[in-house]
């Protein structure tokens, strides 16, 4: 019997593996916040914004999220007696960014690269990070979700076009430093200083406080594709921005690219697994997000000059940070002040990208009756590399992944050949088989769903046929003609 190609369409479930716990003590919602109308965040005020907040650096770019829900410096006493030293420049301008990564790593450096802070408490020092460390985590999440990439799937390109509309640029005057505001604190924030733990801290301030930003409205026009068929960074990258021309000319967009009409439409083609997506910040539907199907449509009208005119000094959002200062800087307490040093270095430590390093496993099919006139020669292969295989094989193309090194919670599969039947057995158990020989760990794929990457793993079926003598292995539940259940055997990370 000749195994006909299984497609198998199902939804890609992002994990958002940012969790947040206070875990030294508890602490009532009173104490932390005082929940009350002065504490509310003042986004879109018409004023000061969000200067003077804290900032988590490790949260989404730019989100709302990212920003603390209380103040930490008291915006009207430094107004009543320092307004000379905040500059409010009205712009009223826009622009268009690009950002690519041929994985999420990649692209979260180009935005630390694109986007350099100052995040020192004077003047001079803008590295943003020591230890290659990166900030932020960008998040390509649908249907007003966000699904924050912290740890990702390896085989994703990413690309994102935003649309600029700036309202205006809020700043402390640049020999403003540490010195000065730290003795206009929020009232709040001294006593929690005192009452909560550094972690604490950290988790409800974040990591840094904001004092030169830009207000206006973002749209961001997200592509995700899977472009594992390039080898290197910088072919991932290219297909990437090709897709994602594709993609935001639909609209209009002016594309900044050397690529040719023909090249962007090839790369966006040639790209698998799309995910396309649009998200506002700022503006009448600021927070929404219009998805896409995989050929870029999608049923809602966009609409970006009616969405630029929305966007007032009462709506806006946060669109960029030039200046912000590690919150420590504002703790006198030396003691408490060097525990919140740590803290935010392990927080920031901890919320890194990581990335799975999954790789693509292909099923192989020989036909036997087309080469020997027998069925019963009839042979499936599960191979990291279809090009060291007997070319006479049909690839029926990628099924799941797995990996080529073993990671927590993996288990190695072990192949096993019989030339006496022309048939290869994948198993997880290591044993002798009779007339079978052990060719090796083939790859690492997890024992059993209990992970925590439970939502992102498919059960992958054994089955055995005596009418064609082979074992066929496949993410598909179902009955095949002449083919009997035996068991599942392993489980893998989804194909799609």
């Amino acid at each position: 019997m000749k195994m006909k190609r299984i497609n198998l369409i199902c939804t890609l479930i992002a994990s958002t593996l940012l969790l947040t716990n206070c875990q030294k003590k508890e602490v009532s919602d009173e104490t932390l916040l005082n929940n009350n109308s002065k504490n509310q965040a003042a986004a879109g005020d018409g004023e000061f914004d969000v200067l003077g907040y804290g900032y988590d650096v490790t949260k989404e770019y730019l989100n709302s999220k990212s920003v603390s829900y209380t103040p930490v410096l008291d915006m009207k006493r430094l107004k009543a007696d320092h307004l000379d030293k905040i500059n409010i420049p009205t712009a009223g301008s826009g622009d268009g960014r690009y950002f690519y990564g041929a994985t999420a790593k990649d692209f979260v450096s180009d935005i630390n690269v694109q986007r350099t802070f100052n995040v020192s408490a004077t003047i001079g020092d803008e590295k943003p990070q020591l230890d290659g460390q990166q900030y932020f985590t960008p998040s390509f999440g649908t249907e007003n979700t966000d699904h924050n990439i912290k740890d990702t799937k390896s085989r994703f390109s990413y690309g994102r076009y935003e649309h600029i509309k700036v309202v205006k640029s809020i700043q402390f005057a640049k020999f403003v430093t540490t010195d000065l505001l730290i003795n206009y604190l929020n009232n709040d924030f001294k006593n929690n200083i005192n009452q909560l733990s550094a972690d604490q801290l950290v988790d409800i301030y974040g990591t840094h406080v904001l004092l030169d930003i830009t207000v206006g409205g973002r749209m961001l026009f997200n592509f995700t594709a899977n472009i594992s068929s390039e080898k290197t960074t910088e072919t991932k990258k290219s297909k990437v921005e090709g897709g994602l021309g594709f993609f935001v000319k639909k609209f209009g967009i002016n594309f900044k690219s050397s690529k040719t009409t023909e090249e962007i439409t090839t790369n966006f083609n040639e790209s698998r697994e799309r995910q396309m997506n649009i998200k506002y910040q700022g503006g009448s539907n600021s927070g929404t997000s219009v998805t896409f199907n995989s050929d870029g449509y999608s049923s809602e009208s966009i609409n970006i000059g009616s969405w630029e005119q929305s966007v007032t000094d009462r709506n806006c959002a946060l669109i960029d940070i030039t200046r912000m200062v590690p919150i420590y800087h504002f703790i006198s307490n030396p003691t408490k002040k060097a525990l919140v040093k740590t803290a935010i270095d392990k927080h920031i430590k901890e919320n890194q990208i990581t990335e799975l390093g999954e790789v693509p496993v292909y099923s192989l099919y020989y036909d036997g009756y087309k080469y020997n006139k027998k069925s019963s020669l009839d042979n499936h292969v599960l191979s990291l590399n279809p090009s060291i295989e007997d070319q006479k094989m049909t690839n029926e193309g990628v099924i799941f992944y797995a990996f080529n090194k073993q990671k927590a919670g993996t288990i190695p599969i072990y192949r096993f050949r019989n030339d006496k039947i022309n048939d290869n057995f994948f198993t997880k158990d290591l044993a002798n088989y009779s007339d079978y020989r052990n060719e090796g760990i083939v790859f690492y794929a997890f024992p059993s769903s209990t992970t925590s990457m439970t939502s992102n793993l498919t059960p992958i079926y054994r089955h055995w046929s005596n009418f064609h003598m082979d074992h066929y292995y496949t993410p598909v539940s179902g009955t095949f003609t002449n083919y009997t259940f035996e068991k599942i055997e392993f489980y893998g990370i989804k194909a799609n």
